[in-house]
């Protein structure tokens, strides 16, 4: 499945939160939304750019405070188990 069909069968879409951050945005089935972008290990921080493959690390958040790390594939696999 390509990265764009992958995106569009899990409802995933690109977000703007303002001061020129970017995510993508997943909503779960609880209407939790969920940000999601690369994961860099050598700043142990987020990069401020959309995740451009499936099999990418990422870091997902919550307006909660909860983040985890997961492939993007894995973590949307586990916020659809939630």
């Amino acid at each position: 499945m390509s990265f764009t069909k992958f995106l569009e069968s899990n409802n995933i879409v690109g977000y703007h939160s303002g001061g020129g951050c970017i995510h993508l945005l997943y909503k779960d089935t609880n209407g939790e939304q969920w940000l999601i972008n690369p994961y860099d290990e050598s700043i142990d921080d987020f990069v401020n750019q959309y995740p451009s493959y499936q099999d990418q690390v990422c870091i997902f958040g919550n307006n909660d405070g909860a983040t985890f790390k997961a492939t993007l594939k894995e973590g949307i696999n586990e916020l659809k188990s939630m």
